[in-house]
């Protein structure tokens, strides 16, 4: 029988690796684990942790006592009325401000900005430039303050804008034994609380009249407001009824109002309303090219106007520089005017720059003692503040 030669055994297929879960689920994981860390670190780097936690100027000896109240402040800051409010830093400069676009019927020139979630701001982001005058709005000549000499006390005014919103800081405010000036929001949840408040304490209120700005309408200046597309008529009629809301007012200030301000017609209705009412102004001087002040003096309204802005930066340490700085422009010039908002840092920044003040020869005075003409100041309620 023929023998064969033993076959060779066929090729042996490659078989397709084992599918293994785990360690797809652990790369997976890896994954999720890597990006979330990219995401973080965008993040921080873009500045949008809470200012609290991020960098700040070298602390000062209470620091950890105001980072207290100041959490503790935010925790019991919530909104009334369903209106919010801006509790962020300032946008960088030449950025505009992120808000809300409102809808066709909020934009109707006799309809103001009606009151909607996340619908006010405390401030616009100012450019501090001095105000610049045109040759056919001359600013009225006033005798400039004497520069305080070696030892005087000199005033300064602060007057804390946006009231009646933060609840919880806008009392505080109101509580602080000084002479600070409050001016309260119409419209606002806590706004009447807050002006009856401020007139026990023997506070001066006046009207943080909204005004329109120059992003409107994607910044919203809020319930009450006045715009340029506004005749007289319907000036007149938005302003009386904000004024109603506050029988304590005794002047008016400009909340926003970087496009409304530089509008001399606007502001003359203004200011005429004003005069009959026998109540005076002072410009926050949102705007470079203001008309308020002007206005004012035509019109005969007794005027002020702000020196410094106290928390353009949310810290307290950088509040405290500003106020500060006050001091130094308040001897330059014999007096001056800051303007602040209900932050939790401000409240907390004013609570430790306000003991010993007359010690370095300032005194916080309200706004009407520092008007133009000198002559009008009698015609305001001198201080009478609460006894503690």
């Amino acid at each position: 029988m023929a023998s064969h030669p033993p076959s060779s055994p066929p090729p042996r297929r490659r078989r397709p690796p084992a599918s293994t879960p785990r360690r797809d689920r652990w790369i997976a994981a890896a994954l999720v684990a890597a990006l979330t860390a990219l995401v973080a670190l965008a993040w921080w780097r873009a500045g949008s942790l809470d200012p609290l936690e991020a960098p700040a100027i070298p602390p000062l000896a209470q620091e950890s006592r105001d980072d207290l109240a100041i959490q503790e402040a935010r925790a019991h800051s919530t909104p009334r009325s369903g209106i919010g409010y801006a509790t962020s830093t300032p946008t960088p400069k030449g950025q505009s401000a992120p808000a809300r676009r409102m809808g066709a019927d909020e934009r109707k020139a006799d309809a103001p900005p009606s009151p909607t979630p996340a619908a006010i701001l405390y401030e616009e982001h100012f450019a501090d430039e001095p105000n610049q005058r045109t040759a056919k709005e001359p600013e009225p000549k006033t005798s400039p303050a004497p520069r305080a000499a070696p030892g005087e006390v000199v005033p300064v005014a602060v007057i804390i804008d946006d009231l009646g919103y933060n609840e919880p800081v806008s009392k505080g405010i109101a509580k602080l034994h000084a002479d600070i000036t409050l001016a309260i929001l119409p419209g606002g949840g806590a706004s009447r609380e807050v002006a009856s408040l401020g007139k026990s304490q023997g506070k001066e209120i006046i009207l943080h009249q909204p005004m329109e700005p120059a992003q409107y309408p994607s910044m919203n200046p809020g319930p009450g407001a006045l715009l340029t597309g506004m005749d007289s008529d319907a000036i007149r009629r938005v302003l009386n009824a904000n004024l109603a809301q506050f029988p304590e007012a005794v002047g008016v200030n400009n909340h926003m109002g970087s496009k409304l301000t530089t509008n001399r017609p606007a502001m003359d209705s203004v200011m005429q309303v004003l005069a009959e009412k026998g109540l005076f102004f002072v410009d926050s001087r949102t705007a470079a090219h203001s008309a308020a002040f002007a206005a004012a003096a035509n019109k005969g309204v007794p005027r002020a106007q702000r020196d410094i802005f106290l928390d353009n930066v949310h810290d307290v340490n950088a509040i405290l520089n500003q106020l500060r700085l006050l001091e130094r422009v308040a001897r330059d010039r014999g007096s001056a005017v800051g303007i602040g908002h209900p932050y939790p840092e401000t409240l907390a920044a004013l609570d430790r720059w306000l003991p010993g003040l007359e010690g370095r020869g300032i005194r916080v005075v309200r706004a009407s003692r520092l008007l133009a003409p000198d002559s009008a100041r009698a015609k305001y309620p001198a201080q009478r503040l609460a006894k503690r």
